[in-house]
């Protein structure tokens, strides 16, 4: 399996690096995101693992929708995702709000807006039909940032739980999804070509994410098997 690490502060040693290749395993490493983009265009890999501080604001939604479509992404950070999600509402890029609220200015909102709910309310279904709003439903991480990237849609409604507020009153609306919230929509989305996992500490532990990885590959997530996908979940 052929790997890109992007990760400006993890050493991996020797031994662990012999370990990877004497099972099959090419791994590259970087420790710039920048960097990272112009291997990715002279190198084809199977799984590309990008460190949340690192990429920072490097790397965003359609810089890793770009990758998922070749490769399986693999985001790797030290925070659990109840931390991340803290981070994104202080940055103000995610915010929950009440379906009262949202319903009253749903026509106010900066498109395409992503809105996220385990379910949603008729009302707000109908409220946005009242807009006469271009809204579409997704299932998946990969068919909501293909609606993101593409534009057409102003509403995307994606069926997912976002830790939070547990009021069924309130959905989550994401207002920038940068690496952070790809993380968290990643961690609630599990199965498809974009994962999140906590940052191996050790050698050892890298070498079992590795394993991990391997056995369990996120697929890329190309056009093609998108249509065919989500087609059928959608």
């Amino acid at each position: 399996m052929r790997i890109l690490f992007v990760d400006d502060s993890y050493s991996i040693d020797q031994a662990a690096l012999e370990h990877l290749r004497a099972r099959g395993h090419d791994l590259k490493r970087t420790r710039i995101a920048v960097d990272a983009l112009d291997l990715i265009r002279r190198n084809e890999f199977d799984c590309i693992l990008l460190d949340l501080s690192t990429i920072a604001d490097s790397l965003g939604l359609a810089e890793i929708r770009a990758l998922a479509r070749t490769s399986g992404v693999v985001l790797i950070g030290t925070s659990p995702v109840e931390s991340l999600v803290a981070d994104s509402l202080s940055t103000g890029h995610l915010e929950f709000q009440s379906i009262p609220v949202l319903i009253a200015h749903i026509n106010e909102l900066v498109q395409p807006a992503l809105l996220v709910a385990s379910e949603f309310d008729p009302r707000l279904t109908h409220a946005i039909k009242n807009q006469r709003l271009r809204a579409f439903s997704a299932n998946t991480l990969q068919f909501a940032m293909n609606l993101m990237v593409d534009g057409w849609c102003q509403i995307i409604c994606l069926n997912a739980q976002i830790p939070g507020p547990i009021q069924s009153e309130h959905v989550a609306i994401v207002h920038h999804v940068g690496a952070t919230e790809t993380a968290i929509l990643a961690s609630v989305l599990p199965g498809g070509g974009i994962m999140f996992t906590q940052k191996p500490s050790n050698p050892r532990e890298l070498v079992s994410l590795i394993r991990y990885i391997a056995e369990n590959r996120p697929i890329p997530c190309g056009l093609v098997h998108n249509f065919a996908t989500h087609r059928n979940r959608n």
